[in-house]
C-alpha cells in the first residue's frame, strides 16, 4: 500500500545528490513524460563504445530515451514488447532492407530513419514503405527532421475522449467525471515541479493570462484514424476531452502544416477552440517566444483534460475537416469531496514524489516505478529519511507486479531504516507491518501476514482509531481468515472496516469498493448470492463514477460478479463477466503474469461447463501456457491444469492427447515427493488407459497398471474402488497378449476385494463370472468355464 501517513510528516527539503548534474536528472525525468523512445540499430555500435557519440548527445537532447542493438533479433524483440511508447527506428542499411518489412505495420513503430555509408550507392527499396523518412549518411542531417516527425508525433498522439449527452444523464457512464477529477491532482503537481524563481515568475504570468475575461479563439491541426473521425463525425454536440496538455495556435495556417501531411487511412482534422477565460478550472498559458520547435509560433497550452463541446463540422477539401469545438467545464461537488482526499493521498516532499503517487493510484505502475528507481539512483544512502519512502514504494510495485520476494526484500529494507529512526509505535511502521503482511498473504503465508496485520493494527488503534488506514488494516486481516476459510472470523473485521470507512471517507471513494467486495465474498460463502451481488455492484458503481473505465479495480468487481453468476449457473453472464476482466488485464498486466492464467482458467471452465468444448480448451490452453513460463516445472499449480485438460479432452474423446499432460503430472509427483509417500496411482493408470485404448499397446500398458497398483497400494490409505479398476486392467491387459492364467488371479482377486470391502450387488457379480468363465473357455478348461 501506499505511504498513508507520510504526508503529514514527510520532510519538504530537497535530497537530490548534488553531484548528479541537472541537465542528467532532468533528462532521466523526462524519459516517464515524453512518449516515444529511439531505437538505434547498428552492427558497428554497442553501449559502451559508441560509434557517434555526438550525434546521440544530439539526438538524445530531442528524444531523451535512446535504445541501443547490434542484433537484429534483440532489436525486434524489444520494439514488439512496446505498447505505451511510440518508436522512431534508426537501423543501418542492411539491416533495414531485412527488417523494414516485416516491421512496417507495428501501431507502435512511427518513422523509421536508414543509414548508408556508400554516398553513391542507389537505394530503391525505401520507397514502397510510407514510414521510412530517407536514406542518411549522417545522423547529424536527421536531427531537423527529427524534430518534426516528434512534433508531429505528440500531436497525433494525444488520447481523445467522447462522451454522448446521452450518457450524462446517467452518471455512471460518464467517464469524464474521473479524467477531469485525476487531472486537476496532476496539473497541481506539475506547477509545484517549478524548480527556480524564473520559472515562478512565468508560471504567475501564466495564471494572470488565463485570469482575462477576453474570449479567445485559437486553433489546432491535428491526423486521427478514420475510425476516430467516424466516432467524432457521429458525436455533434457530445463532450471531448483530449486527454493530455494540449498546444494550440493563434494563426490557424501554422495549426493548418499539422493536419497537412495524411498518412493512409487518416483524417486531418483543422480545430477551431473557443475558449471562456472566465472557466477558472480550464487554465491556459501563452507561449510565445517558448515554443519548442518553432520561434515564430504564437502558442497556446491549454490545460490537460480540459472539456470541450463539439460543434460544426465543415469539410475544407478531401480528408481534411475544420471542427468547431466550445470550451466548457466541471463543477461536481462530489467530484471536488474525493478529489480532496486524493490530493491528500498523493502529498509527498516533492512534486516527482507527488507525481509517482499519482501514478500509482492511477495504476501507471510502469511510469512510477521508473521515477521512484531515479529517484533511488540520485538519493545519497546516507539519507535514510527518504531512502524508507523510496523502498516502500517501489516494494508495492513489485508487489502488484506478482514479483512478491523483490517486494519482500524491499519492504524489509523499508522496515530496517524505519526501526532505527521512529519510535515503535509510529503510524509509518504500521504502513510497513502492513505491506509486508499483505505479501504473506498473496505467498499463502497467513501465519506470518496475520503476525504483521496484527501489530499494525495495535499501532493504528492506538494513535490514529479514526483514521480510514485502519479500516485497510481490519479489511486485510478479514481477507486472511477469508483465505482460510474462517468466514465467522472475518465478518467482524470487515464489518469494523466498514463503519470507520463509511465514518471518514466520501460516499463514493475508491477504498471504499474493497470493503463492499470483502462483505461481497462473506454473502457468497453463506450462499446468499443476491445480497453478495448487492456489495459487488456497489463496489463496481463506485468504481465507475471515479475511475477510468481501464483501470486495473474493475477487474475485482468483474470477477466478483462473474462468479456469483457461476454460482447461480448463468454461465452465459458469468462468462461476459470474466471476459471484461481479461480484457483491462490484458491491457494492464505483463503478457506472462500469473493473474491472466487465473483468468484464462477460469474463462476455459465456464465454456467447459456450457459444453463448448473448443472454446474451453482454447482458453484452459492459454492459461497454462502463461502458468508454465511463470513458475517452476514443479510447481502444483501446473497439475490443476493437467488434469482440467485431460478430462476435457476425455469429454471429447481425444483420449491419445491425455498422454503427454499424465506423464507430466507424474514428473511433478516424482519430482515433489519421496517414493516412499507418493501415490501417483491416477497417474500411472491413466496412463496405462491411453496406451491400451489409444495405442493398443497391451504390454506397456500393463507395465502402467502395475505401476499404479504398487503406488496406490502403497498409499497411506488406499481407496478399494480404484484398486479393483486397476485389478480389472491388469486382468484385462493379460488377457489381451495372451497371459490367461495371471489374468484369471487377478480377477479372482476382484472378487475376494469385493467380498470384503462391500456387498456384491447381482449385476457386479455377474460381471466378474462372466469375466472368469471366458478366461477358462480360453485355456480350454472347459468344465471349469461352465460352472462360472
Amino acid at each position: 500500500m501506499l505511504n498513508d501517513f507520510n504526508s503529514t510528516n514527510a520532510n519538504k527539503k530537497s535530497y537530490i545528490n548534488p553531484e548528479i548534474q541537472a541537465n542528467e536528472r532532468c533528462r532521466s525525468k523526462s524519459r516517464i513524460v515524453q512518449n516515444f523512445i529511439i531505437i538505434w540499430l547498428d552492427p558497428d555500435i554497442d553501449e559502451v563504445n559508441v560509434k557517434f557519440p555526438n550525434s546521440i548527445a544530439r539526438l538524445r537532447s530531442i528524444v531523451s530515451w535512446i535504445k541501443v542493438f547490434t542484433l537484429p533479433d534483440d532489436c525486434v524483440d524489444y520494439l514488439t514488447d512496446v505498447t505505451d511508447e511510440n518508436v522512431f527506428l534508426f537501423v543501418e542499411n542492411s539491416f533495414g532492407k531485412q527488417l523494414v518489412p516485416l516491421i512496417h505495420e507495428l501501431p507502435q513503430l512511427y518513422s523509421i530513419f536508414v543509414f548508408c555509408n556508400d554516398n553513391d550507392e542507389q537505394q530503391t527499396w525505401t520507397k514502397e514503405w510510407t514510414k521510412v523518412n530517407g536514406i542518411f549518411t549522417q545522423a547529424e542531417q536527421i536531427c531537423s527532421l527529427l524534430k518534426d516527425n516528434v512534433k508531429q508525433c505528440d500531436h497525433n498522439t494525444i488520447p481523445i475522449s467522447i462522451v454522448s449527452v446521452d450518457d450524462l444523464s446517467k452518471p455512471n457512464l460518464n467517464e469524464l467525471e474521473p479524467l477531469f477529477m485525476y487531472s486537476q491532482i496532476l496539473k497541481e503537481i506539475l506547477l509545484e515541479m517549478a524548480s527556480d524563481e524564473h520559472a515562478e515568475k512565468e508560471l504567475e504570468l501564466h495564471r494572470q493570462q488565463s485570469n482575462t475575461r477576453v474570449p479567445l479563439t485559437v486553433y489546432r491541426g491535428q491526423t486521427i484514424s478514420n475510425s476516430e473521425f467516424q466516432k467524432l463525425s457521429n458525436s455533434k454536440g457530445d463532450l471531448l476531452s483530449f486527454n493530455s496538455f494540449m498546444s494550440t495556435n493563434v494563426d490557424p495556417e501554422v495549426a493548418n502544416v499539422f493536419c497537412s501531411n495524411l498518412e493512409p487511412n487518416t483524417t486531418g482534422i483543422l480545430l477551431k477552440i473557443e475558449i471562456d477565460p472566465s472557466f477558472s478550472s480550464n487554465p491556459f498559458a501563452l507561449l510565445t517566444n517558448v515554443s519548442y520547435f518553432f520561434d515564430q509560433e504564437k502558442e497556446i497550452l491549454l490545460s490537460t483534460h480540459a472539456i470541450f463541446r463539439i460543434g460544426e463540422m465543415i469539410e475544407i477539401e478531401n480528408r481534411l475537416w475544420h471542427v468547431q469545438l466550445i470550451l466548457t467545464t466541471d463543477n461536481d461537488k462530489q467530484l471536488e469531496v474525493i478529489t480532496e482526499w486524493i490530493r491528500q493521498e498523493t502529498s509527498g516532499p516533492s512534486g516527482w514524489h507527488r507525481l509517482g503517487q499519482l501514478m500509482i493510484k492511477l495504476e501507471k505502475l510502469n511510469e512510477a516505478e521508473k521515477m521512484y528507481q531515479i529517484l533511488l539512483d540520485s538519493v545519497s544512502q546516507n539519507d535514510e529519511e527518504h531512502l524508507h519512502f523510496l523502498y516502500n514504494q517501489l516494494g508495492y510495485i513489485k508487489h502488484n507486479y506478482g514479483n512478491d520476494d523483490e517486494a519482500l526484500q524491499l519492504y524489509q529494507k523499508a522496515l530496517e531504516i524505519q526501526e532505527k529512526l521512529l519510535p515503535h509505535n509510529h503510524p509509518l511502521l504500521a504502513t510497513t507491518y502492513n505491506n509486508i503482511g499483505c505479501v504473506h498473504t498473496s505467498m499463502n503465508d497467513y501465519s506470518k501476514a496475520l503476525l504483521f496485520y496484527q501489530k499494525s493494527l495495535k499501532i493504528l488503534e492506538e494513535a490514529a482509531p479514526d483514521h480510514f488506514y485502519l479500516a485497510w488494516t481490519c479489511n486485510n486481516i478479514g481477507k486472511v481468515h477469508c483465505d482460510l476459510k474462517d468466514f465467522s472470523s472475518a465478518h467482524p473485521f470487515y464489518q469494523k472496516a466498514l463503519n470507520i470507512a463509511e465514518k471518514t471517507l466520501p460516499h463514493n471513494y475508491p477504498r471504499l469498493a474493497i470493503i463492499y467486495d470483502s462483505l461481497g465474498e462473506i454473502a457468497q460463502d453463506a450462499k446468499e448470492y443476491l445480497d453478495s451481488l448487492s456489495w459487488y455492484q456497489k463496489a463496481l458503481e463506485i468504481r465507475k463514477k471515479t475511475l477510468s473505465l481501464n483501470h486495473p479495480a474493475f477487474v475485482a468487481s468483474y470477477r466478483c460478479i462473474g462468479e456469483v453468476h457461476h454460482l447461480m449457473g448463468d454461465y452465459s453472464n458469468a462468462v461476459k463477466f470474466y471476459e471484461k476482466a481479461l480484457e483491462i488485464q490484458q491491457k494492464s498486466l505483463p503478457p506472462n503474469h500469473s493473474k491472466l492464467s487465473v483468468t484464462y482458467y477460469y474463462i476455459g471452465l465456464l465454456y467447459d461447463k456450457m459444453k463448448d468444448y473448443s472454446n474451453a480448451l482454447s482458453f484452459y490452453q492459454k492459461g497454462l501456457e502463461i502458468k508454465q513460463r511463470s513458475c517452476s516445472p514443479d510447481d502444483p499449480d501446473l497439475i490443476k491444469f493437467y488434469y482440467t485438460i485431460i478430462l476435457l479432452n476425455h469429454k471429447m474423446e481425444d483420449n491419445s492427447s491425455t498422454l503427454p499432460f499424465y506423464q507430466k503430472i507424474l514428473e511433478i509427483q516424482q519430482e515433489r515427493l519421496p517414493s516412499n509417500q507418493s501415490d501417483m496411482g491416477i497417474e500411472y493408470f491413466g496412463i496405462g488407459n491411453v496406451i491400451r485404448y489409444d495405442e493398443k499397446d497391451y504390454q506397456s500398458a500393463l507395465l502402467s497398471f502395475q505401476q499404479a497398483l504398487v503406488s496406490h497400494q502403497n498409499s497411506p490409505s488406499p481407496d478399494y474402488t480404484f484398486l479393483i479398476a486397476i485389478y480389472r486392467s491388469i486382468s484385462v491387459s493379460y488377457e489381451a497378449i495372451g497371459n490367461y492364467l495371471n489374468a484369471l488371479s487377478f480377477y479372482k482377486s476382484i472378487l475376494e476385494l469385493k467380498q470384503t470391502v462391500s456387498a456384491l450387488d447381482t449385476l457386479e457379480l455377474i460381471s466378474i463370472y462372466v469375466g472368469i468363465g471366458t478366461l477358462y473357455n480360453k485355456m480350454e478348461e472347459y468344465s471349469n468355464a461352465l460352472s462360472f
